[in-house]
């Protein structure tokens, strides 16, 4: 959400459709985008980039931006777990099963 704004978290978590890398990269959920078949060779030359730096700061400066970004994880996490729980007990849970064990269309009633 701190990425791409409630919006397009809502919209990527409950439709759950795949997207692009290009839509990713518009998002700021990746970095780059590179041909089929380059990706490791941009991921190691990325690090041999921040391999040159000095060290002391690169991790100073990680666990900055790790801190602001991550300041509210333990208190949205035990949201996510409950909010998961409580989906397994659900009539549409086994709705959603069934449909997918049937190959069906699923009706989902909310309850």
């Amino acid at each position: 959400t701190a990425l791409i704004g409630p919006a397009r978290a809502k919209r990527f978590i409950i439709e759950g459709v795949p997207t692009t890398a290009q839509t990713c990269l518009a998002w700021g959920l990746a970095d780059d985008v590179v041909a089929d078949g380059q990706a490791l060779g941009a991921a190691h030359a990325w690090a041999s980039r921040i391999a040159s730096l000095p060290p002391l700061p690169v991790r100073m400066s990680k666990q900055a931006v790790n801190a602001c970004a991550n300041a509210l994880h333990g208190a949205t996490a035990f949201m996510d777990r409950d909010q998961f729980l409580l989906t397994l007990t659900t009539d549409d849970l086994r709705e959603g099963v069934e449909a997918f064990v049937h190959k069906r269309p699923a009706t989902f009633l909310g309850d």
